[in-house]
Order: C-alpha cells, then structure tokens, then sequence
C-alpha cells in the first residue's frame, strides 16, 4: 500500500502543468454533465462513453500530438530561435483553444444544471413564443 501512495505522490511530477489543467478540466466538465443530466433526468451510461470517445481521449491525444509535432516542427527543422518560437507558439494556441472549449462546456453544463432548463429547449420556446415553460 505504501508503493502505491508513493506513486500517486509522484504522479504530478510525471505530467506536464497543461496536461494536468486539461485533465482538471475534463473531470470538471464531466462531474458537471452528469449532475446535469441527472437533474434533468435524461443520463445514460452510453452517453458517457461516447463522450469519452469523441470528446476526452481526442482532446488529450490530439494535444500530446500537437506538441510532438510542433516539437519536431519547430525545433528539429528551424534554426535557434526561430524553432523554439514556432513550437511554443503551436502548443501555447492549441492549449488555448482546448482549454476555451472545454471551459465553454463547463459553462453550459452549469448554466443548464442551475437553471434546470436544457439549452434547446429555451431556443424553441422562443421561437414557439411559449413561456409557461421557461422559468423567469
């Protein structure tokens, strides 16, 4: 037992700040979807999976294979200065737009869990112009 707490203590060390913020944001993201889904009574298991297989493993995945690629990119085809640049700048706006995106979906899931009215549903009440099921 006292291996494995070792291990966890080290664990952060062994992932870089921005891959651990993703993965912060992620959980996040998750634990606010499913409270969501379940206060608008509409979770389902196979949602979840789906999510992790369109949603989580692509971001992360895609986010390891932008620093490899901007890391051979930048830095093994460049000269000096030039290669860190571009590299850093490649990573530093895919980490921006990846953390935008999934602070957005954080946003909505807690938008719609507080306020207990799915998004959609607010869309066509408008357009339908009924408002006894809206909450003012």
């Amino acid at each position: 037992m006292n291996e494995v707490i070792r291990f966890l203590d080290t664990l952060p060390g062994l992932l870089p700040w921005s891959i651990r913020a993703i993965m912060g944001l992620v959980t996040v993201d998750v634990l606010l979807g499913i409270a969501r889904a379940i206060r608008l009574k509409e979770f389902k298991w196979q949602r979840m999976a789906a999510f992790y297989r369109t949603m989580v493993v692509p971001y992360i995945i895609g986010y390891v294979a932008v620093i490899a690629a901007a890391k051979f990119i930048g830095e093994a085809t460049l000269p000096e200065p030039y290669g860190f640049i571009v590299s850093a700048s490649m990573i530093g706006l895919a980490w921006v737009s990846l953390v935008g995106t999934l602070a957005r979906s954080c946003w909505t899931n807690a938008r719609e869990l507080w306020s207990g009215i799915p998004e959609w549903q607010r869309y066509f009440d408008e357009i339908d112009g009924d408002e006894h099921f809206t909450e003012k």
